[in-house]
């Protein structure tokens, strides 16, 4: 009896920590003259290339007042990994240290997700990033609905604005 109920409950541990999690990012351009260009995206982790969690990559362009869009989607990985979408804004000045960019970024503003998972509890831990250039303005809302999914929003304002402001009254 022991054997089965131990059997039981490590078979239960396994599905959770193979669980799929989705995440669902959607970035509001506010700025009033300027497109937000899509530049790139990665994904890497302990087994490798993960490019293809990316499901949804945001439009070439975003026009002002638009919003781009992506979505991540795990499907059945049970590792962790971290992924990058970067952009640019032409016309301002891209004062982002190259140094400092994360991974394989070559622009800014830039997001980042890191996916932690602890296979003993069958938990994930998932941290956000997000990095503009010094003059332009930023906001970040979480948006999550359920377990095993994380929706965010960001919003790109013009200097001078309460950017996190406004993206909490968008969303």
């Amino acid at each position: 009896m022991f054997k089965a109920v131990l059997a039981l409950t490590v078979a239960t541990l396994a599905a959770t920590a193979e669980a799929r999690w989705t995440g669902n990012v959607l970035v509001y351009n506010l700025l009033q003259n300027r497109t937000l260009e899509w530049v790139g995206a990665n994904a890497t982790g302990k087994q490798g290339d993960a490019t293809s969690t990316i499901i949804v990559k945001p439009f070439k362009v975003t026009e002002p007042q638009g919003i781009a869009r992506f979505y991540v989607d795990t499907g059945k990985i049970n590792w962790d990994y971290e992924g990058f979408v970067w952009f640019r804004i032409p016309g301002y000045v891209d004062d982002c240290k190259k140094s400092d960019l994360p991974g394989p970024v070559t622009s800014c503003p830039w997001i980042a997700w890191d996916r932690v998972i602890t296979p003993i509890t069958g938990t994930e831990e998932i941290t956000w990033e997000f990095e503009t250039p010094g003059q332009i303005g930023i906001g970040d809302v979480g948006l999550t609905k359920r377990i095993g999914h994380a929706s965010r929003a960001y919003c790109i304002c013009e200097p001078g604005v309460n950017c996190q402001q406004e993206c909490a009254e968008i969303n």
